[in-house]
């Protein structure tokens, strides 16, 4: 298990870290992010992995053809979500805690230079960004 970034700490006491398919976010927010995205799955801590590992030991034909491992840095990018069954587009962070806001990138689909289908993008400019998304938008679990 991979160590728990302090903001990410900080939402799960909070219970402000949804987790799995079903969360209270509605299309209309998910799509205000990220455009053709219909909800945002994030993973339980115990979870997490890197993009590495996944490529390795999860489906390595998918990561392979369509993770633009090239663009990354694979051992540190830390998979922390998702936009759901089927989107096969991870959400993910880098996991080296000396960067002490690190950047959220998302694999997005679509044609991209070079005849490319999938590219990463930057989902929010700062983690920290994201969790005042996240505060925004959701209340404490009860």
């Amino acid at each position: 298990m991979h160590s728990i970034h302090p903001i990410i700490g900080s939402l799960i006491r909070r219970g402000l870290w949804p987790v799995g398919e079903l969360n209270p976010l509605s299309v209309e927010v998910v799509q205000s992010v990220a455009p053709g995205e219909d909800r945002l799955c994030l993973s339980a801590p115990e979870n997490f992995r890197t993009v590495k590992s996944e490529a390795e030991l999860g489906v390595p034909e998918f990561w392979k053809k369509y993770g633009a491992l090239s663009e990354l840095d694979s051992a540190r990018a830390l998979i922390i979500g998702d936009f759901g069954l089927g989107s096969d587009a991870p959400i993910v962070i880098d996991s080296d805690f000396r960067i002490q806001d690190p950047r959220v990138m998302r694999l997005a689909w679509g044609v991209f230079e070079g005849g490319a289908k999938t590219c990463w993008v930057t989902f929010f400019e700062r983690l920290s960004e994201f969790a005042a998304f996240l505060e925004t938008h959701l209340r404490p679990n009860a």
